[in-house]
């Protein structure tokens, strides 16, 4: 399994004299598609409402773009302080070019502010080794979302999210999500454990955009700083789950919905939910997307 790394930032290169935003170094072979699908979904800007010199506060952006059976991107792009010239709001990204297999059994999520990333690159490097495998230990702790399912109100609020991620493909709502970034990073953890393992690798994210009105993703996070504004229309052009108003969309029925917002545990999780992912294992795998079929094979294994 081949994973090609990219990396990505304002600096200014000894070899052709260039300065700006480009390519810092990356492994050999990535496509020239690749490369122009990283360039679109990459960018990184600090939220308006917070201080630029405050690197340390700045969201990290994790995100996740599923291209095909073969290939996905994962990148985490951060904020890194100033320029060459002393400017602020440079950043750093640091993407992976693999297989989504991967995915299956740890979703990309949980990989969110690992110690794998990097946030520079010496001017000598330019070329970034193949790796044969991601030897890179989950930094989510996953006992946050069996704390998470423990409540009432947020098993509600998972259900109408993975409602919208089933209808996503058939009403064309993005997802966007305003809250902390470690919030929005815990929603999108607990909807990729509560997937069946042959869809996790399919749901695109962004724990955080400056535009979500602009992304590329099915999942957009925005934090309370960026001063993101929202109107009435917007609820029904999205499926937005708002932390800060605590206001979200409405969303239609889902039995697949149903079936999760009844876990509220690790155990019941292993009880109820494994079982079903068992016993529709081969379906998932060749349906191989996330919609209305999620729903009849939950409703078939709830009234069975």
């Amino acid at each position: 399994m081949a994973i090609r790394q990219h990396y990505y930032t304002s600096y200014t290169s000894h070899g052709s004299g260039h300065a700006g935003f480009q390519v810092k170094a990356m492994s050999p072979a990535i496509t020239p598609s690749d490369q122009n699908m990283l360039a679109r979904l990459l960018a990184y800007r600090i939220p308006a409402g917070m201080d630029v010199f405050e690197v340390e506060r700045h969201p990290i952006a994790l995100r996740y773009y599923y291209q095909n059976a073969e290939s996905s991107l994962l990148i985490n792009s951060q904020s890194c302080g100033n320029d060459n010239y002393g400017r602020p709001g440079n950043f750093f990204a640091h993407s992976l070019i693999m297989p989504p297999d991967l995915f299956t059994s740890i979703p990309p999520i949980f990989f969110w502010q690992s110690p794998f990333w990097q946030k520079t690159a010496s001017d000598e490097q330019t070329e970034l080794a193949v790796l044969p495998e991601l030897d890179v230990d989950p930094s989510f702790d996953i006992e946050q979302v069996w704390m998470l399912l423990q409540k009432e109100p947020a098993r509600q609020t998972l259900a109408a999210l993975m409602s919208a991620v089933i209808h996503l493909e058939e009403r064309g709502r993005p997802i966007i999500i305003i809250d902390s970034a470690e919030q929005v990073a815990l929603w999108i953890a607990a909807l990729s454990c509560l997937l069946p393992p042959a869809y996790r690798p399919l749901l695109s994210f962004a724990t955080w955009h400056h535009n979500p009105r602009m992304s590329s993703f099915a999942i957009t996070g925005s934090v309370p700083e960026a001063q993101f504004q929202v109107n009435a229309s917007d609820y029904h052009t999205y499926f937005i789950l708002n932390g800060v108003t605590g206001e979200r969309s409405q969303e239609e029925d889902s039995a697949y919905a149903r079936l999760i917002a009844s876990i509220t545990s690790e155990e019941q999780y292993e009880a109820r939910l494994l079982p079903f992912f068992e016993a529709n294992t081969e379906q998932c795998v060749a349906h191989a997307r996330i919609d209305h079929e999620l729903d009849q094979l939950a409703a078939t294994w709830i009234h069975a």
